[in-house]
Order: C-alpha cells, then sequence, then structure tokens
C-alpha cells in the first residue's frame, strides 16, 4: 500500500500536468520566427513552462527508474532538442511541435505518478 502522502503528490502532480495543457504558452509560437537569433532559439526551452515541465519530468522519471536511466534518459532529451532544432533551422516544418510538446508533457507526467 502506497503512503497517503506519495498518493497525494502523484494527484498534484498529474493535476498540474494537466492544467499545464491548458496554458498559453502552446500558443507562444505562431508567426515567422525568421527574426529570432541564434541565442533567442538556444534560450528559448528554458523559457517556456511547457519546455521546462518536460525536463523536470524526464529527470524525474529518470531517477524513478535508475540505473542507465538516470543518465541516458535526460541526455536523449536534449539530444532530441537539438535534432528538432537543426530541423528547424534548415528550413524543414514540423507540424504541430507545439501540441506534442503539451503532449509529452502529459504523458511524461503521466509516467511519474
Amino acid at each position: 500500500m502506497r503512503h497517503p502522502l506519495a498518493r497525494a503528490a502523484s494527484l498534484a502532480a498529474l493535476v498540474a500536468v494537466a492544467v499545464t495543457g491548458f496554458a498559453p504558452a502552446a500558443f507562444a509560437h505562431v508567426g515567422d520566427h525568421s527574426h529570432m537569433s541564434f541565442m533567442e532559439g538556444l534560450m528559448h526551452p528554458l523559457g517556456g513552462l511547457d519546455h521546462i515541465l518536460a525536463m523536470v519530468a524526464v529527470g524525474l522519471w529518470a531517477s524513478q527508474i535508475g540505473g542507465r536511466a538516470l543518465w541516458l534518459l535526460p541526455l536523449t532529451f536534449p539530444a532530441v532538442m537539438v535534432a528538432g532544432g537543426a530541423l528547424g533551422m534548415s528550413g524543414i516544418a514540423l507540424p504541430w511541435v507545439e501540441a506534442g510538446i503539451a503532449a509529452s508533457v502529459m504523458v511524461l507526467g503521466a509516467a511519474v505518478a
């Protein structure tokens, strides 16, 4: 049987992730981004709540799994972000990117819970 505090923490995390799905940050990337500099693109994942929640969830999930996942999951996450950034810089249009990030926050939150 799980400890009541652990159950409450899991429920709070699940509610926080669900509420994040309604955040207006998912609509922050509409329009033309050709004016963005390299540094703005580099700092972008650190400024959006959706990106930060996904990164925190990956770290929590890795710590729960343990073993090789403790370093493999947190290293894979930015590698995939770099790949997405490279695709964007090369001009390849990636539809529904922000919806995918929001969905990944939900899925990662469920995996942590």
